[in-house]
């Protein structure tokens, strides 16, 4: 099953909690500066480039482990998506972290909704050097690695989804491991009228379907294996 939402905010909320004050020091956006003329350095603007980075970085070597990062544009459809604004400012949200955010009345008020989810994305990236910096390996995994399972499950589950070969996909994660982990067996049903699929890992049967299309249910079995992976 698809990773949710709800499985990686727990420990975000907490560290924000247990950190609140290093937030506030750094969650000061330039129109506060400006509007409040509140002195300090812009460390605002530096752990959002800081954490863009680190994030950014960290999905690279998702779409690695996945063994797409060569495919440019399947590379990119998933980056854009997994830097998108609206799941990012929804993620924020629910960990309460915006309590902390000191900005402009003006800014606030002025902001369109597009606006406002980019203020939440930064503080996202924002979040993110934070953790870096704290040294929280668990809490990253949530920003990072388990996100963008949650967004790819997302993407994949949702009706448009993204074209994307899952047995590559699983290939690309186990490596020169997938011709001893997994097997498929298949054929006709002995009425003559339709066909079986069955897919196993590591001997353990985690698809198994009856149908018109083997190519079908192959496509699906190799779906549900990639969650049961990433999950």
């Amino acid at each position: 099953m698809p990773t949710k939402i709800i499985e990686l905010t727990g420990q975000v909320n907490l560290f924000v909690k247990e950190n609140s004050e290093k937030l506030r020091r750094v969650l000061i956006h330039p129109s506060a500066r400006r509007e409040k003329k509140i002195d300090g350095q812009n460390r605002y603007d530096f752990y959002a480039r800081k954490g863009e980075s680190l994030y950014c970085l960290r999905c690279l070597a998702f779409l690695q482990r996945l063994g797409i990062a060569d495919d440019s544009n399947r590379s990119l459809h998933l980056m854009n998506g997994f830097n998108s604004a609206v799941y990012m400012a929804d993620f924020i949200e629910r960990v309460g972290v915006l309590k902390y955010l000191s900005a402009g009345a003006a800014c606030l008020s002025n902001a369109s909704e597009k606006e406002k989810a980019n203020i939440s994305r930064t503080v996202y990236y924002i979040l993110v050097a934070l953790v870096e910096e704290v040294g929280n390996p668990k809490v990253m995994d949530c920003l990072t690695t388990r996100f963008y399972s949650y967004l790819l499950s997302r993407f994949l589950y949702s009706p448009g989804g993204v074209s994307i070969n899952y047995k590559a996909l699983v290939e690309g994660l186990l490596k020169s491991d997938f011709p001893r982990l997994v097997r498929e067996s298949f054929g006709e049903n002995e009425e003559g009228e339709g066909a079986w699929f069955k897919l196993y890992f590591k001997k353990k049967p985690v698809y198994e379907e009856t149908g018109r299309s083997i190519k079908t249910m192959r496509k699906k079995g190799y779906k549900e294996l990639l969650f049961t992976m990433i999950d």
